[in-house]
């Protein structure tokens, strides 16, 4: 697919003599019980935790409205989002107003649910360009206010699953820590206007 968006694009553009800049929309995308598989199989399976090279999604479920994409702007009303990897990762409910251009990539009126954990209200992380957005870290931006959030640690053994061997790790894992904050500024000089968290008894 992308070469074949690389042949229309040099196409278009010997055409038109100049290059082209699509811009694309969709009123509404609804997807229920998608099944979705990826397998590299010259790496072996990962028994613990999501394996980023064998996953499975079996039931993707997803609605949105008002998709819009060009070449430096993408955005989008998620109504819901669901799925459940093989692993036991689940995203119960995902919804998000979605904005990502050149510097900014934002999810307003976000609400996140997954097996453990529910990440509420707002994110956005600035860029000087999404072409150099991995040169210097600390040159992005943060903007978060979270509120009634709780982050279940059982959700991170997915991501790292190693730290199930940890014993400390392991008298967390049901205990949640709730959360309810405002953070901005730059990633070197961050700003913690409110923070409020509970847990971990």
């Amino acid at each position: 697919p992308a070469r074949t968006a690389e042949n229309l694009d040099e196409a278009v553009e010997k055409t038109e003599g100049e290059p082209v800049n699509w811009v694309m929309g969709l009123k509404n995308l609804d997807v229920a019980g998608l099944n979705v598989q990826f397998g590299n199989y010259n790496t072996p399976e990962l028994k613990r935790g999501m394996d980023f090279n064998h996953l499975d999604f079996p039931d993707i479920n997803l609605n949105v409205d008002n998709i819009y994409y060009s070449v430096d702007r993408m955005a989008a009303d998620l109504n819901k989002m669901s799925l459940k990897e093989k692993s036991g990762f689940q995203v119960k409910n995902f919804t998000a107003d979605i904005t990502v251009d050149s510097t900014q990539a934002q999810l307003a009126n976000l609400n996140l649910e997954t097996g453990e954990s529910i990440i509420r209200r707002h994110l956005a992380i600035g860029y000087p360009s999404l072409a150099t957005i991995a040169d210097n870290i600390n040159r992005l931006t943060i903007n978060a206010d979270m509120v009634n959030s709780k982050i279940g640690f059982r959700d991170l053994l997915y991501f790292q699953p190693a730290l199930a061997d940890n014993p400390s790790f392991r008298s967390s894992l049901n205990k949640p820590l709730y959360v309810d904050g405002r953070v901005r500024g730059r990633v070197d000089n961050l700003r913690i206007e409110r923070l409020q968290m509970a847990g971990l008894n």
